[in-house]
């Protein structure tokens, strides 16, 4: 079930793109939602597309709210650009409403890398997903 709910979440945002190509999802690869567990990453990737996720920390603020620092990295030597979404999740896996999941562009010139910082909505966040689309 949850696997078709992927899917149909996975070919939504292809359509809601339009007219860029590949999709990399980073998120927990076990949904365990235990404080200060370390987390791995589960990358799904497009061997063509040159922005990665080449580092990711994850932390609880002290007020509670989960922040997360992405490191994307630009493999190619020519400058990109990329589309990026977070998706926010509570401890039961249902999603949390947010104004900020949204679609947001990123620039990388050649072989660059630059972190971007994330904070859930609120405290009830302790799951996420993170997305990108190259947008050619």
């Amino acid at each position: 079930m949850k696997k078709i709910l992927q899917g149909i979440c996975a070919v939504g945002a292809l359509c809601a793109a339009g007219c860029v190509t590949t999709v990399d999802t980073v998120e927990n690869a076990e949904k365990t939602y235990v404080a200060n567990e370390v987390i791995r990453m589960h990358v799904e990737t497009d061997a063509s597309q040159p922005i990665k996720v080449s580092n990711l920390i994850d932390r609880f603020a002290a007020n509670g709210f989960l922040q997360i620092a992405v490191e994307f990295t630009n493999t190619s030597s020519s400058a990109r650009t990329a589309l990026h979404q977070i998706e926010w999740f509570d401890q039961d896996g249902m999603a949390v409403p947010s104004p900020l999941t949204q679609w947001t562009e990123i620039r990388l010139a050649g072989r660059d890398s630059r972190q971007v910082l994330f904070t859930a909505p609120n405290a009830r966040a302790r799951d996420y997903r993170i997305r990108i689309i190259e947008n050619r």
